[in-house]
């Protein structure tokens, strides 16, 4: 930038470029004695660019702006703004020692990429009046209020203490239409105002109604829908009443209270008092997680800070974990403990504060070759101003399939402590008598350490001999060299840490297929390998009759995976398919 400052005026000049953005000043003066400012300036970013010019005197205000992008203006600062184009001017002149005049600006992009806002303004002595319109295809809602601030000669502001706020909101709209929400929420509803709000700051008063129906609201893993929400002005506050979500089973969550409306620094607010009710509500409801909830919350404060708390059932909470059948691809429970959170999660307080009594009746956590029912007391709570889980749950009854045997849980417990959030301190042990051997499997969380697995035997024998015993009910001196293949890749899963359930596990649990076969492309195994090379790869094959007349396979041939289909059509005919598109006919005859 270049500059001059003489006789208590500074003018300067220059450009500010990141990235993106560049910000060009054309030119800027200040005229620190007679508080006289003009500035010009040109922002260009995303392809846009945009013009804005200021200038303010004892005797002028003129502001005029085209295309000007607050987003764009706010990189060039290092700020993040809202995306939105503005367009229009305002052009105030003195009035006796205020500042009077109109003006008009078009907004655009603001609260959605199809919304736009025609706003009218009147500056007088009573204040601001504004006259805005938002529309769009399907929507229009109009607002209108008068905000007691008056512009003095000298530049600076003046709120008249004896004056009133006026504002009312008439009109439909479409939430998801109106507001553009971040990844991974999804508000959506259907919103018709009737609304009046007047007074002045320490006694409003509400008039009218606000009500939205088919409204949905999806955060994470949280699913409410079906909703309907009716909000009532009384005096200065929304009387909520007759508010729910229906989940899909036709079990309820009820809204009731309501939500006083205040001020904060001249910045509007709602000091929440709502009651919650839950009748076996599916709260959470996706393929991986299923929790009900019984019972009655609270939710309560300003609405910037609230508050959660209840005592609550869970008649139903299910964890499903699905394994894939490739080790390197294979995901198992994973615990995120205190350390990884500390250095991938952003430094923010939580937007609600906790206190939430849950009685945990059954939850399920299923997997492919495990079964787990625990029951216990938690509370949701914060640690840190973050959100936490404390108490405990035992095991009540458990299953394991592991290498085609099915293991008898001992009973467990998993404590979760306020100071490690959601890394539970854990030891679940299995075992199964094989053979001659009882096998024990332990699994333990130790918080902010980690997880282990430890898979041993009484008498003590080491892990080829455990698990040769376990795949074929033989010493593995005995093995094929097939089954040889198969047990260096089980040692070798064991060894790898979190990879203890291999693609054997998929397809050897009872029942889930009629037939299996192992090969390897290999002449020769050694059972005490840790890695298998590239040439010794193990193919499965695994079938299962969906009925008398139709086989279906898996064939896993390295990293290649396909799938047979063969339809019986007679007692010496069928015909197969498979999905790298060949179909061939089949004709069986005994000699």
């Amino acid at each position: 930038m270049n500059g001059t400052f003489v006789d208590d005026v500074l003018s300067f000049s220059g450009n500010i470029k990141n990235k993106n953005t560049e910000l060009k000043l054309k030119s800027c003066i200040i005229n620190l004695k007679d508080r006289m400012y003009r500035i010009s300036l040109e922002v260009t970013g995303n392809k846009k660019s945009g013009t804005l010019q200021i200038s303010a005197s004892a005797n002028e205000i003129d502001v005029t702006a085209k295309n000007i992008s607050i987003q764009d203006l706010g990189k060039t600062f290092g700020k993040i703004l809202p995306q939105c184009l503005i367009n229009g001017s305002l052009k105030l002149a003195p009035f006796q020692d205020c500042f009077s005049g109109t003006g008009h600006f078009r907004i655009e992009e603001l609260i959605s990429r199809q919304s736009k806002i025609d706003i009218n303004l009147k500056q007088d002595r009573e204040g601001v009046s504004v006259q805005g319109n938002l529309s769009n295809a399907v929507d229009s809602l109009q607002l209108e209020a008068l905000i007691p601030v008056l512009v003095k000669r000298n530049l600076d502001f003046f709120v008249k203490n004896d004056s009133s706020i006026k504002m009312s909101i008439k009109g439909n709209a479409h939430i998801e239409n109106i507001f553009e929400f971040p990844d991974g929420i999804i508000v959506k509803g259907k919103v018709k105002s009737d609304l009046d709000i007047s007074g002045n700051i320490d006694s409003l008063q509400i008039r009218g109604n606000v009500e939205c129906s088919d409204a949905a609201v999806i955060i994470a893993d949280v699913v409410l829908k079906n909703g309907m929400l009716k909000l009532v002005g009384q005096d200065n506050k929304f009387i909520v009443h007759d508010s729910y979500f229906v989940d899909s089973y036709g079990k309820k969550a009820t809204i009731n209270g309501d939500a006083v409306l205040f001020f904060s620094d001249n910045i509007p607010n709602l000091d929440t008092d709502l009651q919650l009710g839950f009748d076996n509500f599916r709260l959470f409801d996706t393929d991986s997680m299923k929790i009900n909830i019984l019972g009655n919350g609270k939710m309560e404060g300003p609405i910037d800070n609230l508050k959660l708390s209840g005592n609550l059932k869970v008649p139903l909470c299910e964890l499903k974990f699905s394994e894939s059948g490739d080790d390197d691809q294979y995901k198992d429970i994973t615990v995120m403990n205190d350390i990884f959170l500390s250095k991938t999660k952003k430094e923010e307080d939580d937007f609600f504060l906790y206190d939430v009594n849950l009685e945990s009746q059954q939850i399920k956590i299923v997997g492919n070759i495990y079964k787990l029912d625990f029951a216990g007391n938690l509370h949701l709570g914060n640690y840190n101003k973050k959100a936490t889980l404390s108490g405990s749950i035992d095991l009540k009854k458990g299953r394991l399939n592991l290498f085609g045997k099915r293991m008898i849980f001992e009973k467990s417990r998993v404590e979760f402590l306020e100071r490690y959030p959601f890394d539970p301190k854990m030891k679940i042990s299995c075992s199964r008598d094989i053979d001659s051997m009882k096998v024990v499997l332990d699994v333990k969380n130790v918080p902010g350490e980690g997880m282990s697995l430890n898979l041993y035997s009484h008498p003590n024998y080491t892990q080829d001999v455990i698990l040769s015993h376990m795949m074929f009910g033989k010493s593995s001196k005995d093995l094929s060299v097939g089954e040889a293949a198969q047990l260096a890749h089980a040692v070798n899963s064991m060894n790898k840490k979190g990879y203890i359930f291999s693609v054997l596990n998929a397809f050897q649990n009872i029942g889930l297929v009629d037939s299996l076969s192992f090969s390897t492309d290999s002449k020769s195994s050694s059972l005490y390998k840790n890695s298998q090379s590239s040439s010794d790869k193990i193919n499965v094959r695994a079938g299962k009759y969906l009925s008398d007349n139709v086989y279906i396979s898996v064939n896993r041939k390295g990293e290649e995976t396909s799938f047979d289909v063969d339809l019986s059509v007679g007692s010496h005919t069928s015909i197969k398919a498979n999905t790298l598109g060949e179909v061939g006919v089949n004709w069986r005859f005994r000699y």
